[in-house]
């Protein structure tokens, strides 16, 4: 029997809690998420990302009073940390305690005085202590010009007084469902100020009108009949014969006509009767004008079938090999020519599917024995009798509600033989074979995997921008990645941990730790890149 380790265990439950809970958050269920938190702390009690996710939670639920209590105690832990402050101001703010507030405002201001909501939070606090010149520059300086120039230009009331928003009109109503959880979420969620105070959703009685239906009316050659109620039209008077020409002047003429026959098969169907009338004034003046009427172009009876330009014949009826092929048809594609294939010569470029590999196109070519796992954002097409079926994330066993790669990239599970096409465009493909070793992926470069793999779905939460999606594979069989560029390792060791941007992150292998955090040594005015540190034994992919 295997032997377990209870620290471990106890690690993946609250990571397993803080992801739960993250996604509670995420999802608007505040008090199941508050549930997972509080749950998540049992076991690591000073963990500050889940304490500053349980704060979150409990502001939106109104208990502010623990919620000011735990964001206190966080800026006690990290006084120079400008977001916890900002969060505890924002506590501040819903109890109205305008002088806490401006006091823990000035701090972050001091901190970091480019901090566009920390500016527009004293804008808000100085609109309501009365200080309405100062609160104007404050706005201004947060980017809400609009609610600048309203106070500025504002007329008093019959009492004197100010017509204050209230606190959700400017922003400092609950966070939205929509704003990334994670490791200090306050945080990510103070990077950005609003613009312009939101609106609150008008109710209309009046239904809204049916969308235009737009009609598309066939343009025809001949005129449409004159309606019933309309007089007949007048018949034209006859056309006068042409007065007698030198022979110069006949052949202008028919010159003109030809060109005008010319045209009428350049510009599609004309009247039969005009066409017929050109080639026999033309005929009658001694010339002979050959126009179709139809407006087709005559094929020379000694015409033989184009030359397919795709294909090298050898001998007769022999094709050559698909490579040469390939190359042909792709030089004829980069000088624009339209490459003409017979129907009998297709079978020679059709796909086997018997390995892994890649057309010319770039697809891939992924054969499936018996069970094999798929994006289908990718999916190009299907060769065999499948059923499938639709694979939801797994966390530590249990399999949750939630699309394994996402709604936009959803991983399918194919069940008999045959082959997966996908379309790949310029992403560089990576194969990797696994032997009861064990691996961490980006789910976002996982093309597919085979059934020899078992799957574990995580998260690593970050605190400046979005979560990533993590997938765990181990046992054997063969997982495709793919990626903007070919994958590239970085063997990191004890005393030479890795550092990789967090776009670029492929995934890891071995016992290491990963850290989502900004590049340190930069200053807070300066553009957070985005970064995973890596410390401990192994590999790590990236691109």
């Amino acid at each position: 029997m295997a032997e377990t380790n209870p620290d471990k265990s106890k690690e993946e439950e609250f990571y397993y809690l803080l992801t739960e809970g993250s996604e509670h958050l995420q999802a608007g269920r505040v008090d199941e998420a508050r549930v997972h938190f509080e749950r998540a702390l049992l076991i690591n009690a000073n963990n500050e990302q889940a304490l500053n996710l349980l704060g979150l939670s409990l502001f939106r639920l109104g208990a502010l009073d623990r919620a000011k209590q735990i964001f206190n105690d966080l800026v006690h832990a990290n006084p120079i940390e400008p977001s916890l402050r900002l969060n505890l101001a924002m506590v501040y703010l819903k109890q109205a305690k305008l002088e806490d507030a401006h006091t823990e405002l000035e701090r972050v201001l001091e901190l970091n005085p480019d901090h566009p909501r920390a500016a527009s939070y004293m804008g808000l606090v100085l609109e309501k202590k009365g200080h309405l010149a100062r609160a104007a520059d404050f706005y201004e300086r947060a980017g809400n010009k609009k609610r600048a120039d309203e106070i500025r230009t504002y007329q008093p009331t019959m009492t004197g007084t100010f017509p204050i928003p209230n606190l959700a009109a400017m922003g400092i109503s609950p966070a939205p469902a929509s704003a990334a959880p994670g490791p200090a979420a306050m945080r990510a969620a103070s990077t950005t100020a609003p613009t312009t105070p939101p609106m609150a959703a008008a109710t209309s009685t009046t239904p809204h009108p049916p969308s235009a239906t737009r009609t598309l009316q066939m343009a025809t050659v001949n005129p449409p009949s004159a309606p019933p109620s309309a007089p007949p039209p007048r018949p034209a008077p006859p056309t006068p014969p042409p007065p007698p020409s030198t022979s110069s002047q006949k052949q202008t003429e028919a010159a003109a006509l030809t060109a005008a026959a010319a045209a009428t098969l350049q510009r599609g169907p004309e009247p039969p009767a005009k066409a017929r009338a050109d080639n026999a004034r033309a005929a009658s003046m001694g010339f002979t004008v050959e126009v179709a009427d139809k407006g087709a172009a005559p094929v020379p009876q000694s015409a033989e079938r184009p030359v397919d330009k795709g294909f090298v014949s050898s001998g007769p009826g022999a094709p050559a090999a698909p490579e040469a092929a390939a190359k042909a048809l792709e030089k004829e594609s980069a000088a624009g020519v339209v490459p003409e294939t017979a129907l009998a010569d297709l079978p020679a470029r059709a796909v086997d599917g018997r390995a892994l590999s890649r057309t010319p196109d770039g697809h891939l070519v992924l054969p499936i024995s018996e069970v094999g796992y798929v994006r289908t954002d990718l999916l190009a097409g299907l060769s065999g009798a499948f059923e499938i079926e639709v694979v939801n994330r797994r966390y530590r066993g249990k399999r949750t509600d939630s699309l394994f790669g996402g709604v936009d990239a959803a991983v399918v599970a194919l069940m008999g033989s045959g082959f997966a096409l996908l379309a790949l465009g310029e992403q560089v493909p990576t194969a990797l074979v696994l032997t009861t070793e064990e691996i961490y992926l980006v789910e976002s470069g996982v093309v597919g995997f085979s059934a020899g793999l078992v799957w574990e779905n995580g998260r690593l939460p970050s605190e400046a921008d979005k979560d990533l999606d993590i997938v765990h594979l181990r046992g054997s069989g063969r997982v495709v990645l793919a990626a903007r560029k070919p994958v590239v390792t970085l063997q990191v060791k004890p005393d030479a941990p890795a550092l990789v941007h967090a776009t670029r992150l492929v995934g890891w292998s071995g016992p290491l730790v990963p850290y989502r955090a900004p590049l340190p040594g930069l200053p807070e005015s300066a553009r957070r890149v985005p970064i995973v540190r890596f410390e401990g034994t192994g590999l790590v992919l990236t691109t």
